[in-house]
Parts: C-alpha cells; structure tokens; sequence
C-alpha cells in the first residue's frame, strides 16, 4: 500500500492523540475518583467567537492544493501554487542544432478535495526573481510573477483519467495533471543548453527562479493535492537534433524542497461573513472553522476562576457538527487543532504535558436527529485550565484551527494545509445539542 505525507502525518496524528491517555490532573495524587467528592459541570460560561485565521504559514509544504472551491456557505476559495524548478546535473550538450517539438508541466497529485466532476481552468507563470529561503513565509507573503508560459482549460482531477508519460508508454499514468507550455518558453529553454545554467539545479535557479500555478477565473469547485516531491512531477521538453528525433530532457520539481502556497477568500454575501468579528455578549450560534487561511475560532471561559480553588480532574470541550450539503464533498478535518493564545492575541503551540492532548480527533460515529453523519470532537484542555484555576496561565483563552501552527522559525513544514471547512454549533447555539460545551470534572479543596 502506498503511503502519501498526508497519510503518514495522519497515522502519527492518530497515534498521539488517541493512544495517548488523556491526562488527568491528579491522578496518582488524589483518591479514585469514587472516592472523591467530585462535581461534574456542562454549564461553564463559554464564549466562542469567528475571525479571520489569515496569517498561515505556507511554504514547504508537504504537498500542497491547488485549485478553485464555491461554498455557498464559505464562499470562494482559490489556492495557487509557487515551485521551483530544477536541472539534472552530468549531461553533456555537445550538439549545436536543437529543435523545439514541445513543452509540457507534468505534476503527480495524490488527492482531491470537492467535486471532481467540475474542471479548472489553468495558467503557469515565470516567476522572475528567487523565492527566499531563509524565513518561513504566511500565505500573506507576495512572490511577483510575470511572463505567462502556458495553460490548459477544463482540467478534471478524474483518477479515471490515463495519460501517457512518454514515447514508449502504452499504458499511462493515473493522477497526473498536465499543461502544455508555449514554444516561446520551450525554445528558451533550449536556448540554455550548454550554458553554465544546465550544471546544477542552483544555476538553473538563477536563469529560472520558480513557477507558479494559478487556477484561471472562479470556475470549479475542486482543489487537488499536488505531489512536487513525485518523480513523475516535472517539466518536460521534447525536442530533436539535425540527426537524432523523439529526445526529452526532465527538469525536476522534485530536486527543491521549497514551495509556497498562496490562499485567496472572497466571504461577500455569505453567511459566514456576517458572523467574522461580531463580537456577541454571549458569543455567535454558528461557529466555523476553514482551512487554507481561512476562519478560526477563539473560544474564551471567563468565568473558569470563579470556581475557586479546585483540581481540575478532566476538562473537555465538546464542538459538534451542524451537517449541510457540502460535507458530502468537503468533509470536516479529522483533526482540529487546539493552539494557545498570547497577550498579544497571536496563536502559538501549547508545550509540555497539554501539548499533547491539544486537538480532538473527529468521532464520526454520531448521528443528527435525520440520521445523518455528523462529526463530535472532544477536546482536552484538562492542563491548561488548570493553570488558569492556579494563576499559572493567562485567562486568555484558546483558537481552534483546521490547520496546525508551524513557526517561521521552523525550517521544516511537512504538514498539507487541506481545504476542509466545518460548522459546528457556537456557544450561543439555541439547541443543546449543538452548543458548544465543556464538560468539567474537579474537586473543591478546603
């Protein structure tokens, strides 16, 4: 069976977060919980709240989307992709006469997201000065492109779908999406042969910085996982001499480790426009999370330290779907993730033992009261409320995200950044069955 980074992420995932016992504050201090005094309370004060999650860091990425999303309740959603491209180094060009047959952008993807009955509508662009490496980069980030070099209209991301990969392939390859280049860019390729740029993937950069791949217009709703590290994604150049037809020569997407993805949202006349911000007493009905830089949640306890002084035996917050259409073909994210909040309102990771119980795996077991799948998550922030209880943490509260938190610090960043979105019931929800809760389990001490 073959394992993608997505999948292999995912089984780790799992694996931190279900097999890891939740902790529990006091066990091993306390008596059994039969023993104790416990009180078990559903009603703590909760406040949750939707805003704009638009500083995402998006470079080297995994294997980032691509394409084009309509929601009729997230709105649209484009994700556009930045790679560099490079040479394979030791081959001579000792021939003077090279001729232009054609030019292609081969790229492998591994999964889609949406309807892959809709197509997109392509373009790929030069991108004229040198991606920089030494800094992470959010999806804010503007890398300039300029000279178009080829499109495709009405591309489907139909695994059914077949293309032959060259001469002698009678067979095809599935999952493989294609642009056909102009001869203008092909023939300037050509033109490099036997130059110093040809030697290694570092000079070739400095003739050819980058591509980017842009989804052409609105048209869509679909966005494909694009494999840049697949030894099927390159560009292609077809070409022949004075003595000798039918020659290719590969450059690589798959000899850089840097790419970078760009999100774009457009929320105008959506529901989810009208709820970014609000700023409710009691918090909004409708919470949303979105990912791709998209719509985060912040949800504040501000009543936590009037409890007094208690141990926190085991704190969950419970965030239950409210299903609509489009999960059928966007499907809420196996995992949401927990981050901290800082005094100055940014959001970083939890460290230490909370860490490792910040994000709930989706229970999709649950059913709606028409018998359809919902998604429940249950959240342990049984640490951190706890230090909040001690004056140990700021009473600041929590995000809820989609996609994880990576420092720009960080110089690796394996994670995929998918297109999922999810509405779920906010802490003002009419129906107790959606709203947003923690259930709290502590002990009072004299």
């Amino acid at each position: 069976m073959k394992f993608t980074r997505f999948s292999i992420f995912f089984l780790l995932a799992l694996v931190i977060f279900a097999c890891k016992k939740p902790s529990n504050v006091g066990t091993g201090i306390l008596p059994d919980d039969d023993d104790l005094n416990l009180t078990f309370n559903d009603t703590t004060s909760i406040i949750s709240q939707n805003l704009y999650n638009d500083t995402l860091r998006s470079d080297r990425l995994g294997a980032p989307f691509m394409g084009n999303l309509n929601d009729l309740i997230f709105g649209f959603s484009k994700a556009l992709v930045y790679a560099e491209v490079g040479v394979i180094s030791g081959i001579k060009d000792t021939l003077p006469n090279y001729y232009l047959d054609s030019v292609v952008l081969l790229v492998k993807y591994d999964f889609t997201i949406g309807d892959t009955n809709t197509s997109i509508n392509l373009k790929v662009h030069k991108v004229d000065l040198a991606l920089n490496r030494d800094t992470g980069h959010s999806s804010l980030t503007n890398f300039d492109y300029s000279t178009e070099i080829g499109s495709a209209q009405n591309i489907f991301f139909k695994p059914s779908i077949k293309l032959k990969m060259n001469y002698a392939d009678t067979v095809g390859l599935s999952n493989i999406m294609r642009v056909k280049l102009n001869s203008f860019f092909g023939y300037s390729l050509l033109s490099q042969f036997g130059t110093s740029s040809m030697v290694n993937s570092t000079n070739f950069r400095n003739y050819l910085p980058a591509i980017t791949i842009i989804p052409d217009g609105t048209s869509g709703n679909v966005m494909a996982q694009m494999n840049l590290t697949n030894t099927n994604s390159n560009i292609l150049l077809y070409y022949h001499t004075d003595k000798t037809d039918s020659l290719v020569r590969t450059f690589p997407l798959n000899l850089s480790t840097f790419n970078f993805s760009k999100f774009q949202h457009n929320y105008v006349g959506t529901q989810v426009a009208a709820s970014i911000n609000s700023n409710l007493p009691k918090g909004d009905e409708v919470a949303y999370l979105q990912g791709q830089a998209g719509i985060k949640t912040l949800v504040t306890f501000p009543t936590i330290s009037n409890y007094g002084k208690i141990v926190v035996n085991k704190a969950e917050l419970v965030i239950t779907q409210i299903y609509d259409d489009q999960t059928k073909i966007i499907t809420p994210p196996s995992i949401i993730y927990a981050l901290k909040k800082t005094e100055a309102g940014s959001m970083i990771n939890f460290s230490g033992i909370q860490a490792s119980n910040a994000g709930g795996i989706a229970d999709t077991t649950q059913r709606d009261e028409f018998g359809r799948k919902i998604y429940v998550y249950k959240i342990n922030l049984t640490t951190y409320l706890q230090d909040v209880v001690l004056g140990k943490e700021p009473n600041n509260g929590i995000f809820l995200s989609i996609n994880p938190f990576v420092s720009n610090a960080s110089s690796v960043n394996l994670f995929t950044l998918g297109a999922n979105r999810f509405m779920f019931g906010g802490s003002n929800h009419p129906n107790p069955k959606y709203k947003m809760k923690l259930n709290l389990k502590y002990t009072t001490l004299n």
